[in-house]
């Protein structure tokens, strides 16, 4: 890795063992489990593993923190947001743990991330325990009549339809509803919360279904090129910063973590510069010493396509992201021109052109800070990006790394 890149992945470690580690308490309350008033104050929210095993609680910001294991609370949540219950997972060993719910009423709806990431679902009727829903892919090997060859297929199977089927036989109108779902989220909130309404039970408690979000992206930046090039051992030809601009996409899909974005980005940049290096006399067959001159010219449109963590809170919020990059070159020219003493002794120039390439692939990581605002966020950020070998002939010029520095508005919330 580049030396520029190392010191840019320093802060972005840095980031990103804070993001593991930073409080990020939220208006909430819990629930103590031996009874008496719900403490209200703020609670600490993390992501789905963390918050299923602890509850960190304080009554303000100057108070102590007090920790609860799933033992302590009936439950805990934070204000117009998440609530959690105390439940007791089913298997051989069961044990209790903090559950978001996302649907309450006679029949409940609760998620599960288990250690490994993966998200499992359980449901509960009145005072029962819960039940999970499986849905599972398997690999099946069937023989083809056709060509009497054995064929291996993939096929779907929907143990949970057989657990919800009987749960809402006292509606029959969402109970066929079952036969063709699949076992998703938002499909599981809509079927259980239109089961509670149907049979006339209070919805307690029913998550909306967070929205996808497409943002418009307008750019100003500042960027300086290295690159390695024959004959200059140990030096890189090196371009003077100057100014880009540009235009992206800002993605939130549903399904991801909300701290978590796509970002798509269309940027161009112009570097017009002559460089001259010093030949030693080892390289020259004469003997003396020479000049190396390339005359540059470089016209790129980047397409960086990166999925960004943000810290989701305070005034000023800090943020990183990393993925691959493509650049497409509308002009891309090098021209080359030694000067030295020819055997005779007399003044030469050899001039010739490089091939260049008219694209390149690579990757980028780049850290920064985000600032809300009421028509969008400000962003101003550091960036580097380290692209493949841009001339055709091998070892002629082998490869671009680039530093930006990126001011940015971000438009809408």
């Amino acid at each position: 890795m580049p030396s520029f890149l190392r010191l840019l992945a320093l802060p972005l470690l840095a980031v990103s063992f804070g993001a593991s580690a930073q409080a990020n308490f939220r208006p909430g309350y819990v629930l103590p489990a031996a009874g008496g008033d719900t403490l209200r104050g703020e609670v600490d929210y993390r992501g789905a593993q963390y918050n299923a095993k602890l509850s960190r609680f304080r009554a303000s910001a100057a108070a102590p923190v007090t920790e609860y294991q799933p033992e302590q609370l009936l439950g805990y949540g934070f204000t117009n947001a998440e609530q959690y219950q105390t439940q007791v997972l089913p298997g051989a060993t069961s044990s209790k743990v903090f559950l978001e719910a996302l649907a309450l009423g006679a029949l409940s709806l609760f998620p599960h991330v288990d250690a490994e990431g993966k998200e499992h679902y359980f449901v509960r009727k009145g005072p029962a325990a819960l039940q999970a829903l499986v849905q599972r892919d398997t690999t099946v090997t069937r023989f083809n009549p056709q060509t009497q060859q054995p064929t291996t297929v993939r096929e779907r199977q929907y143990p949970f339809r057989s657990v919800l089927w009987p749960l809402l036989a006292d509606c029959p109108a969402t109970q066929v509803g079952v036969k063709s779902m699949e076992l998703k989220r938002s499909a599981l909130v809509k079927i259980i919360t239109e089961y509670n309404v149907c049979t006339g039970s209070p919805v307690r408690y029913a998550q909306p279904t967070r929205g996808s979000k497409v943002r418009l992206a307008a750019f100003v930046l500042g960027n300086n090129s290295q690159m390695d090039v024959e004959r200059v051992q140990g030096k890189k030809v090196t371009s003077d910063w100057t100014l880009g601009g540009g235009v992206g996409l800002d993605f939130a899909p549903a399904f991801l973590n909300p701290k978590l974005t796509m970002q798509l980005q269309l940027l161009y940049t112009q570097h017009s510069f002559i460089k001259e290096y010093l030949v030693p006399e080892s390289q020259l067959m004469n003997g003396s010493e020479g000049r190396l001159t390339y005359d540059l010219v470089q016209n790129s449109i980047q397409i960086p396509a990166t999925l960004r963590y943000t810290f989701p809170k305070g005034a000023v919020r800090p943020y990183f992201h990393a993925g691959p990059l493509f650049a497409l070159y509308t002009k891309n020219t090098v021209q080359a021109s030694l000067s030295f003493k020819n055997n005779a002794g007399a003044p030469q120039t050899d001039t010739y052109a490089i091939d260049m390439r008219s694209y390149a692939i690579g990757g980028t990581l780049g850290a920064g800070i985000a600032i809300p605002t009421q028509r969008g966020d400000v962003t101003l950020e550091a960036r580097g990006s380290l692209t493949d070998a841009l001339s055709h002939e091998a070892g002629r010029i082998s490869g671009k790394q680039d530093i930006s520095v990126i001011a940015g508005f971000t438009f809408g919330k």
